[in-house]
């Protein structure tokens, strides 16, 4: 594998500004790790980027922070959204969403570590 291609499969768990969908032979899709298909344990897959558009599907507001670093963020949002592409992705939000809404995720490093943000936006659709 050249660099090209190391790069090209980088997500946003590594520092990349996106997340990375896996989709199996028999077309069950993913975004969580490379490798064998978590359904039906398919190995040929094939990854591409995602555009980072897509629908809420569930919404909790955190007043309680996981430790100190993100005390002063409190609080906030955390979202299940399903990306246009299929998968579903956790990340978080500044403010609550409907379950519903369409949003897409910008990525920034928050507490030192990267995280996705989901921001509604008129152009997510």
């Amino acid at each position: 594998m050249n660099a090209t291609d190391a790069d090209a499969l980088r997500d946003w768990t590594v520092g990349a500004d996106r997340f990375l969908v896996h989709r199996c032979a028999h077309g069950h899709v993913w975004a969580s790790g490379a490798g064998p298909c978590p359904q039906c344990a398919a190995g040929a897959v094939t990854s591409f980027p995602s555009a980072g558009r897509g629908t809420v599907i569930a919404c909790t507001l955190l007043h309680h922070a996981p430790d100190g670093d993100w005390s002063p963020l409190l609080p906030y949002a955390l979202l299940c959204v399903r990306l246009d592409e299929g998968a579903q992705v956790l990340g978080h939000s500044p403010i609550t969403h409907r379950v519903g809404s369409r949003v897409k995720a910008r990525f920034a490093k928050v507490t030192h570590r990267p995280i996705p943000i989901f921001e509604q936006k008129a152009d997510a659709a």
